[in-house]
């Protein structure tokens, strides 16, 4: 077999095109989620995607935490066998983590009156945690494009069954049934392993557990934390235009950034083993490469939402737009730096990745509520909260590099 040609710099040719692939099927998911989303804004109200955005955001971090991260400590495993068996543990780990989130819901529903919907957080959390471990077995096997056409199913298929639930009945249900039916198709690439058998494969990983699913589980906080601070103070309002400033910014640049982590995830894992001096290009090549794709969005995205946004998603969504511009550097930093964070946890680098995680929630818990403690309402929060975003990524840049050093990389395998 022929080798694979590799740059004097150490840069990897193979994880360009396994970006691409993957990026194909996200950015045609991604685009038809753009392409309805006027229709989505005019089917439901702004309190009742504030609804669906607040039980989403609660979902979204308990996943952080669900799969115990395994699915990313299986990719660093040479051993295939026991790699399968780590994934499964992940499985098994987000159903115990779903059933407790069910029973939880039930209380409350019953006991504080809120609304039955909270009962779907249980569900979702499974569905989603699904998709982390079947993404990172299809990364690990190099099958892009099976990756990449689950990828386009999942972001096509969300909003297209929320079109049709919002046709026959607009309420938050339907938008739920989007988030976690299109997530189905991703329980075909998931490895199936016995209880047992599954709970073996973590010998020498439950110290890496702790560490990786507390610090995934601050970080996705410190994700959510705008808008379950915005439906606090602002209500289903406030947290609904929160919510589709990431949906129409953040989100589809987290689905490229998406792509290129999974490629890397893979990527990296192998050449951690094979080639450790050529990690650091790696990250370097894919850094630079997210900026020069992303710094053009970005600017256009700032410049023209406040103009646009309320002609194309309805006047009771203008606001949407001011605050995309507000957003918008902090959004470009986390683009280029987010998708490489996972190497602080290939090379047992976790506990940097936690004290990070940590640094991000107390940054980001000031810049939303000092301002909104002050009078500053919520667009000053959201400047905070960018100019927060490009120190903290910066940060996170360094510390990814440092920790893929030869002499540092070289430890994984102990």
């Amino acid at each position: 077999m022929p080798r694979r040609r590799e740059s004097a710099a150490g840069e990897h040719p193979g994880l360009r095109a396994k970006s691409a692939t993957i990026l194909l099927g996200s950015a045609g998911g991604m685009g038809v989620a753009l392409l309805l989303t006027p229709v989505l804004t005019r089917l439901y109200t702004t309190e009742t995607y504030g609804m669906f955005a607040t039980v989403t955001a609660v979902v979204s971090v308990v996943v952080a935490m669900s799969t115990l991260r395994l699915e990313v400590a299986a990719a660093a495993l040479a051993d295939r066998a026991r790699s399968d068996q780590v994934l499964a543990a992940s499985v098994w780990a987000a159903m115990v983590f779903g059933a407790v989130c069910l029973v939880v819901a039930a209380v409350v529903v019953a006991v504080a009156g809120v609304s039955p919907w909270w009962l779907m957080v249980g569900p979702l959390v499974v569905l989603a945690s699904w998709q982390l471990t079947g993404s990172a077995r299809l990364s690990r096997d190099h099958l892009s494009a099976r990756l990449a056409r689950q990828t386009f199913l999942q972001g096509a298929g969300t909003p297209l069954i929320q079109v049709v639930a919002g046709a026959v009945s607009p309420t938050a249900g339907g938008l739920l049934l989007g988030f976690g039916g299109s997530r189905l198709g991703w329980l075909r690439a998931i490895p199936w392993v016995g209880p047992r058998r599954a709970a073996s494969a973590m010998s020498g990983l439950r110290r890496y557990a702790v560490i990786a699913t507390t610090s995934a589980g601050v970080n996705s906080l410190a994700g959510q934390v705008p808008v379950l601070a915005a439906g606090a103070v602002y209500g289903a309002g406030g947290a609904a235009v929160v919510a589709m400033t990431f949906r129409l910014l953040v989100t589809p640049l987290g689905l490229v950034g998406q792509s290129v982590a999974l490629a890397a995830l893979g990527e990296v894992g192998g050449a951690l083993h094979e080639r450790p001096h050529q990690v650091r290009g790696i990250l370097t090549a894919g850094m630079r490469d997210l900026l020069v794709l992303g710094i053009f969005p970005c600017v256009v995205a700032a410049v023209a939402a406040p103009f646009v946004a309320g002609l194309v998603l309805g006047a009771e969504w203008a606001s949407t737009g001011t605050a995309i511009s507000a957003l918008a550097p902090g959004a470009l930093a986390q683009f280029v730096v987010a998708p490489f964070s996972q190497v602080l946890n290939l090379t047992r680098s976790n506990r940097a990745l936690l004290g990070w995680d940590v640094s991000r929630l107390a940054v980001v818990c000031a810049a939303v509520g000092l301002p909104t403690v002050f009078g500053g309402g919520l667009l000053v929060s959201l400047v905070a909260l960018s100019a927060g975003q490009v120190l903290l990524y910066a940060v996170l840049a360094v510390l990814c590099l440092r920790a893929v050093r030869p002499q540092g990389a070289a430890a994984v395998d102990r």
